[in-house]
């Protein structure tokens, strides 16, 4: 009888209705992994950054050690030239140059303080962000875990839902099958409508009184004069 290829139709769009939707989640999941995947390289860059930062200071407090002692051989150097400097002027020059060297030692001595001050507050936030870094890795990566899981899940379920369908499928006329999976591809997976009063359920335009009646005759597949879908009535 035609009412039962309509109430098979209607379990079968069921069906499909929920393969739809697992389907759209299965492929919305990849994304999802890869904006995890993108959030644990964002949390490394900043925590690479405060290393690299960290590591600049090192590089330049050595830099700057490494000029203090070159302002220190020089003061030595010059120290031991005066004793041999027979002329005044020559003399009060060469102190000049080692006054001046030392000012600059001491300017030197003063930035590698600062240095040292700025790499533990630097150290203390590398330990900081080094931490943070790796519990959200751990986090993120046990969301991955999970969604991975979750995704074996759905896919399994798809599988075994696909498969009532086929049994599902073959019990319907395949001339009506064949009406329903055309209209479907093209009404956003909704093929079968049912009829709300006097409208079409998946347009909602008011349908002609003898569309009704034939519907309620279930002798012929009807289909809405609108959007063309197969009516039926609770």
């Amino acid at each position: 009888m035609l009412s039962d290829d309509i109430t098979l139709l209607i379990e079968l769009q069921e069906k499909d209705n929920v393969i739809d939707a697992l389907n759209s989640q299965i492929s919305g999941i990849p994304l999802e992994i890869t904006q995890k995947k993108e959030l644990i390289l964002q949390f490394k860059a900043d925590f690479e950054a405060t290393k690299s930062s960290f590591t600049q200071l090192q590089i330049k407090r050595k830099e700057k050690e490494m000029d203090v002692e070159t302002k220190e051989s020089l003061i030595k150097k010059h120290s031991e030239e005066l004793n041999s400097i027979k002329s005044n002027d020559a003399y009060k020059a060469l102190i000049s140059e080692i006054e001046r060297a030392k000012k600059e030692k001491y300017a030197l001595e003063d930035e590698i303080l600062q240095i040292m001050e700025d790499s533990e507050k630097k150290s203390a936030e590398l330990k900081e962000n080094e931490k943070k870094y790796k519990e959200k890795e751990k986090c993120i990566e046990q969301e991955i875990s999970d969604i991975t899981k979750k995704l074996d899940v759905f896919k399994n379920d798809v599988l075994q839902k696909c498969q009532q369908r086929v049994i599902l499928a073959q019990k319907v006329d395949p001339n009506i099958l064949s009406t329903y999976e055309y209209i479907r591809t093209g009404k956003d997976g909704v093929a079968v409508a049912c009829i709300e009063g006097e409208n079409c359920g998946g347009c909602h335009i008011n349908l002609r009184p003898q569309l009704i009646n034939e519907v309620h005759k279930a002798q012929a597949l009807v289909r809405c004069d609108n959007c063309f879908r197969i009516l039926y009535k609770k």
